[in-house]
């Protein structure tokens, strides 16, 4: 009876043992946690299944033995492993573990991690290795990718323009990029491990270390806007809580980034003063300004909206824009909304009804909004409209009257063509009428000329008869006269001006003829004449032309007696306003001082006196060096 107790006390244990082996079994599996058992005298290597599978084969589809596991360790750690089980056979260490990386009959790389408990004898000498072995490939590339993952954080941390920063529960900070170090003018090194109160401003900390405490104590995020100060600068902060946990799922620490949020805030300001603007000029607006949905019914209107329908604001809240029109207007002009969805601009003319009943003709200009509204912008035009038509019936009348007065313009041009042409046929007769004058003008000059040409030559017959000095001087001075008369004909009958002469030119043949009648080859005195070039009438001419005669004729003959040389000087110009100035100069004896050139009994001096008088000038006479005459007279410029 004991024996039977006993034996079936047996079989329950080994079942037991039994079932927790595979409890064990399923354990490993789930685990990757293969197992192995050296014997370490005869070198026999048993696997457990899950061993078989992590190195790759199916379940004693090979003998294990250390070999195989040479041969299937990574090239560069066989070295390694063959070290590990020399030191286990030759009594070196009692446990230990390894890292193990393999490559697999199908080429695939597996990282391994193995444990291992040797078993002695008595004498210390070992009898059996125990092992585990764990496939911990899935762990090695989470570990890599964990690791990489960490450097891109780290990277995005390090070069992020935000303030990121980690502080614990004690208010240390742990951590803190560089972007927010330099904001506050420090480096990283020297904020870590510092409290938040002394790297924060006072009114920074006590802004933010509540915010702080509560992701703490909740363990819940938290997003919050403050403004703050950042040397010298008012900036304003988007700034994210997160709590950091620990292994026990408790808070450690909070993570923070904060992000300058300023130029949107400002923007925000100014874009609330925008709208705030635009809706003061909206309501400011001399046209009527609607705002509707996409069936057309009133959400916004402004003030002159109202005065323009006569309705309340409150009403036309409750209206839609079709009831502005009649039904006739309405099918004469449908609200095509369905036209504003491509963004274009619809303008027209339309008649609305006003509450009162008054029909007024408005400009309506509608499109659509970004919102998906409308927007419609009503002018009154009724008096533009009333304008234009008048305007219309002016210009009719104007284009009729225009008719009528180019019709008599068109008259009037061809009579005047007509006058035009009888004119121009007046012009050629007058043309050709003074030509002919001018052809007979020129001969009587050159008649008149010949005439006292011929005159001279009667003289110059007659004075070869005369014996007496006296007689043939008077003959001489006469011929002078005419000859000086003369020459002026002969400049009119060769100038193409009839009316004026050279006077510089007529001047230079004048003392030509004078020399050549008095003075001989060898004569020493010199005539020089200084005339500008002023166009002189007939009249003045003759008399002027007389007066040099009579006064360079009076110098060569009696200036000069008993002197080696002389000179005559003729001088014409411009003084102020509208005279002119003659001078008749020489440097010889000079009239002596007894006598007066006004009251003599020289019939030269008296017709010098004579034609001053009658060219309406004064005369004047100088006699230091010589004797100068200075006539002054006035000068008609036509």
């Amino acid at each position: 009876m004991k024996n039977r107790n006993s034996t079936k006390s047996f079989e329950e244990r080994i079942a037991s043992l039994e079932k927790e082996n595979q409890l064990l079994r399923n354990v490993h599996g789930l685990s990757n946690i293969g197992s192995w058992e050296l014997d370490a005298k005869t070198k026999k290597l048993i696997w457990s299944d899950e061993t078989y599978k992590i190195f790759g084969y199916k379940p004693n589809e090979v003998q294990p033995t250390l070999d195989l596991i040479l041969k299937t360790t990574h090239p560069e750690g066989k070295k390694d492993i063959r070290k590990v089980f020399d030191e286990v056979l030759n009594k070196e260490k009692n446990s230990g573990k390894y890292s193990q990386t393999i490559i697999r009959p199908d080429g695939e790389t597996r990282f391994l991690n193995a444990n291992y408990v040797v078993v002695k004898d008595t004498n210390k000498k070992p009898i059996r290795v125990f092992g585990s072995v764990q496939d911990v490939t899935q762990k090695k590339h989470d570990e890599a990718a964990l690791s990489e993952s960490e450097k891109k954080y780290k990277t995005l941390a390090e070069t992020a323009n935000d303030f990121i920063f980690i502080v614990d529960c004690d208010e240390i900070v742990q951590y803190v990029n560089p972007y927010a170090a330099r904001r506050i003018n420090d480096t990283p090194e020297r904020i870590v491990g510092k409290k938040l109160k002394n790297v924060f401003r006072k009114d920074l900390y006590e802004s933010q270390i509540p915010n702080i405490i509560t992701v703490i104590k909740t363990a819940k995020p938290l997003l919050i806007e403050t403004k703050s100060f950042f040397v010298g600068h008012e900036i304003w902060l988007s700034t994210s809580l997160s709590p950091i946990f620990d292994e026990k799922c408790t808070v450690k620490s909070v993570l923070g980034i904060s992000r300058d949020i300023t130029n949107r805030v400002l923007a925000e300001q100014s874009m609330r003063e925008s709208e705030e603007k635009y809706r003061e000029l909206i309501e400011q607006a001399a046209d009527g300004i609607f705002v509707g949905d996409p069936k057309g019914n009133f959400i916004e209107v402004n003030s002159f909206a109202c005065e323009l329908s006569g309705y309340t604001k409150k009403e036309l809240l409750k209206m839609n824009m079709s009831q502005f029109f009649a039904k006739s207007e309405l099918k004469r002009k449908p609200l095509r909304y369905d036209l504003l969805i491509n963004g274009d601009i619809i303008v027209k003319e339309r008649t609305l009804t006003r509450k009162d009943g008054t029909l007024i003709t408005i400009e309506m200009n509608t499109k659509r909004m970004s919102n998906g509204n409308y927007q419609a912008i009503m002018r009154n035009i009724t008096e533009r409209k009333r304008a234009e038509d008048m305007l219309i019936q002016y210009q009719e009348e104007l284009e009729s009257l225009v008719k009528r007065r180019t019709q008599q313009l068109e008259k009037a041009i061809a009579d005047l063509k007509k006058e035009n042409s009888e004119r121009l046929h007046m012009e050629e007769l007058l043309k050709f009428q003074l030509k002919e004058k001018v052809i007979l003008l020129k001969e009587i000059h050159h008649r008149v000329k010949n005439n006292m040409q011929v005159i001279i030559s009667l003289l110059n017959l007659q004075a070869a008869n005369i014996n007496d000095s006296k007689m043939l001087e008077l003959y001489q001075e006469s011929q002078n006269r005419i000859k000086s008369m003369a020459l002026i004909h002969e400049k009119l009958y060769q100038s193409k001006d009839l009316t004026h002469i050279d006077f510089s030119e007529y001047v230079s043949s004048l003392t030509n003829y004078l020399a050549h009648s008095f003075l001989s080859e060898d004569n020493t005195i010199e005539i020089e004449t200084k005339s500008q070039n002023i166009p002189l009438e007939y009249d003045i001419v003759i008399a002027l032309g007389l007066i040099i005669n009579e006064l360079v004729s009076n110098s060569i003959k009696y200036a000069f007696k008993g002197l080696d040389r002389g000179k005559v000087e003729i001088s014409l110009k411009k003084v102020k306003g509208n005279l002119l100035h003659l001078c008749v100069a020489d440097n010889g004896k000079g009239i002596p001082k007894k006598i007066n050139f006004r009251n003599t009994k020289s019939l030269g001096l008296q017709l010098v006196c004579s034609l001053t008088e009658q060219i309406g000038g004064s005369i004047a006479m100088t006699n230091t060096t010589g004797t100068k005459f200075c006539i002054q007279f006035p000068f008609n410029k036509n």
